[in-house]
């Protein structure tokens, strides 16, 4: 069992301010779409980043996390404000273009999740496995968009939000 250092706290504190960031982003890329099956799919994925930021809030309470991420500080606000930039950016792009994107920065957040995971107590793995498993099928779901699979490329990210929505109460 690794016990949690300062540098852990602060890369979950990151990793929930990056679902922060993620939600404020898919619903600006969501809200730009006029097909409604791309409009749905966005919104999906605004609700895993919901899902995932709620399981996230236990752990970042209990390893005291940090009091950037209170309302009042403006630290959410500033990365919100970043996640919708990022998102207009993604608007500007044609479709395929933008998911080509997306799928190809996934796999950084994936890498470093799963050093965070390598790295975490006991009592964080499955959280932690289910946050780089989330970054898993975001990626899955762009994948399978390229693909042409559009009638199952939310299949395993509903999956997931599933799962983090019915996890025992005291993970969340």
């Amino acid at each position: 069992m690794n016990p949690p250092t300062d540098s852990y706290a602060a890369d979950v504190c990151r990793a929930y301010l990056g679902e922060v960031y993620g939600e404020a982003m898919y619903t600006t890329i969501a809200m730009a779409q006029t097909e409604a099956r791309r409009r749905a799919a966005w919104l999906t994925m605004v609700d895993l980043e919901v899902a995932m930021r709620e399981r996230l809030v236990s752990t970042v309470e209990r390893l005291d996390g940090d009091p950037s991420l209170s309302e009042s500080s403006g630290e959410l606000d500033r990365w919100r404000a970043a996640g919708r930039a990022e998102g207009v950016d993604y608007t500007r792009m044609p479709w395929r273009e933008m998911i080509v994107r997306f799928e190809h920065e996934l796999g950084d957040d994936i890498e470093r999740y799963r050093a965070l995971e390598r790295g975490c107590p006991v009592t964080d793995a499955e959280m932690l496995s289910m946050l780089t498993e989330h970054e898993v099928v975001a990626r899955e779901f762009a994948r399978r968009e390229l693909s042409g699979a559009t009638s199952t490329s939310l299949d395993p990210v509903r999956k997931l939000i599933a799962r983090l929505r019915s996890s025992p109460a005291g993970s969340r």
